[in-house]
């Protein structure tokens, strides 16, 4: 994973059959170490503990970006325009 800010965003349905995402965590990578910015419901802290990156964190990491469920975005990318709902409205 390259380095930067990081959001993580749980996917999930809603009640109407509807695709939704909540932002529940930030976090940094930077310089071989992971630091949490915000972890709303502790899921920086049970997979990708804050310290030195590891071997183990970074497959947790991409594990969990893979996954249906979540959803990991750099911030660099959504400044760049790869994601356009999640910029702020001018």
């Amino acid at each position: 994973m390259k380095e930067g800010i990081w959001r993580v965003y749980r996917n999930y349905v809603d009640e109407d059959g509807g695709f939704e995402q909540v932002l529940v965590a930030h976090f940094v990578l930077y310089g071989g170490t992971l630091t949490a910015l915000s972890d709303h419901d502790g899921i920086i802290a049970s997979l990708a503990p804050e310290g030195k990156v590891t071997a183990r964190t970074l497959a947790r990491l991409r594990a969990m970006s893979s996954s249906p469920y979540w959803q990991l975005i750099c911030q660099d990318d959504i400044e760049s325009g790869e994601y356009p709902h999640l910029l702020p409205d001018a």
